[in-house]
């Protein structure tokens, strides 16, 4: 007696094959999770900025802005008082907006880490350090715009709409870089398959 050949699902092979579509949208997937994640971050920012209560809401941290500033302004040798968010003297005034808080750089910055497939102790760190700098890098502005409206009068609307801004931008950019790279850093990369 022959032993009965077992039935095999002919078919199964063909299931795993995938279409072209969804091979392709098997690869980027990764791309589009982080792109949708840090899409919707950023559109909970915007919508929670533009409400009435925002503004009111980051008055002392505007006000903390200016008191720092004008503690170091003073501290530099530039002298200069304050009155809430705004730090002056005879001759210049600069006020601390939420427009210029760098609260949207900070965001920015906490989506993308948040948003990309790190683990969660470097995002943690990656916050806490990327935070503070931008921060940091913001009182830098405020205190060199007050310097060049007493000093260079003719330069500080340049200095202030166009180059300090793109500026901002650019470093922005350059710590998410320096964040992704130094979180990718233990990452087992592929070995080189030879031919």
């Amino acid at each position: 007696m022959r032993p009965r050949k077992k039935k095999t699902d002919t078919l199964a092979p063909e299931r795993l094959v995938l279409s072209p579509w969804g091979a392709w949208y098997a690869s980027k997937r990764p791309v589009f999770w982080f792109c949708g994640k840090f899409s919707f971050l950023l559109f909970l920012y915007y919508s929670v900025s533009l409400m009435p209560f925002f503004a009111p809401a980051i008055g002392g941290y505007l006000t903390a802005n200016a008191r720092v500033s004008h503690v170091l302004l003073n501290f530099f040798g530039e002298p200069c008082r304050i009155t809430e968010t705004t730090i002056w003297s005879a001759t210049h005034a600069v006020t601390v907006l939420p427009t210029c808080s760098a609260l949207e750089l900070a965001w920015f910055f906490c989506a993308m880490v948040l948003s990309f497939p790190a683990p969660l102790g470097r995002r943690v760190w990656g916050i806490l350090a990327g935070v503070p700098l931008l921060l940091g890098l913001n009182l830098v502005r405020i205190m060199s715009l007050y310097y060049v409206g007493v000093h260079f009068r003719g330069a500080f609307d340049t200095i202030h709409e166009e180059a300090w801004p793109v500026v901002l931008i650019l470093l922005t950019i350059a710590i998410c870089s320096g964040w992704i790279q130094w979180a990718r850093a233990d990452k087992p990369t592929k070995p080189d398959v030879a031919a």
